[in-house]
């Protein structure tokens, strides 16, 4: 793994090409129903090797000015390519993701899973969100509340 200095994030107003393609036939993320253009409110960051400038994952915010206004928590997907799982990455991109959190004060996260991506779900746990439920059928919800980081179960 290369060191996490050796990566970059940064904001885009859309999801690359590339990262689409990487991304297209994943069986827990469907590029599709990512508009090609960020609605307002949504934000992409976009993680990239910085030596080679390959793209790698991305985490996509969705903060509508009626969930911030609701002091809601804001909705959160993160997805990393294939060939580069299992690194940190999904970790560094989650962690940027926090820092934006305190320093937009919003009051937490919440991020969406379907039931079969244990991985997902072990990923979420192990990063401090709490299981909340059924978020629809086959979907679970997860939280994470930026005034503690912890999980509740702590």
């Amino acid at each position: 793994m290369n060191e996490p200095s050796s990566y970059r994030i940064r904001k885009e107003r859309r999801v690359p090409l590339s990262l689409r393609k990487a991304l297209a036939g994943d069986p827990f993320f469907d590029p599709s129903r990512i508009p090609e253009q960020a609605p307002e409110g949504r934000e992409v960051l976009v993680l990239e090797c910085g030596p080679t400038g390959e793209i790698l994952g991305l985490a996509l915010l969705d903060a509508a000015p009626p969930l911030l206004l609701r002091g809601e928590p804001i909705e959160l997907s993160i997805a990393v390519v294939p060939g580069a799982r299992g690194r940190g990455l999904g970790g560094l991109l989650l962690e940027e993701v926090k820092l934006i959190a305190a320093q937009r004060g919003w009051a937490g996260l919440t991020a969406v899973v379907q039931d079969g991506n244990g991985i997902a779900r072990a990923f979420f746990r192990k990063e401090g969100f709490r299981e909340e439920g059924a978020a629809a059928r086959g979907f679970r919800r997860f939280s994470w509340t930026r005034s503690t980081g912890k999980t509740g179960d702590d």
